[in-house]
């Protein structure tokens, strides 16, 4: 069902800490930036999942767009 998360969480991990290793920067100041992102990504993949359902019983994708660019907009 959701299978992608632990994957996206994964990918923000390994992220912080390339980020903290390259420029050591300390993990404090790559929390929020990275939990944001992480937030972003995860609530647009869940949105896509329920555009996915409906657009199987619909085949409007209509909304599909709608998510897409929101998911451009807060990126």
């Amino acid at each position: 069902m959701y299978h992608g998360i632990p994957l996206i969480i994964g990918v923000g991990l390994v992220a912080a800490v390339v980020l903290h290793i390259s420029f050591n920067l300390p993990t404090s100041q790559l929390a929020v930036p990275i939990a944001v992102l992480l937030g972003i990504q995860v609530l647009s993949y869940l949105g896509m999942y329920a555009v996915r359902k409906q657009c199987r019983k619909t085949q409007d994708l209509r909304l599909g767009a709608v998510v897409t660019g929101m998911y451009t907009l807060f990126f």
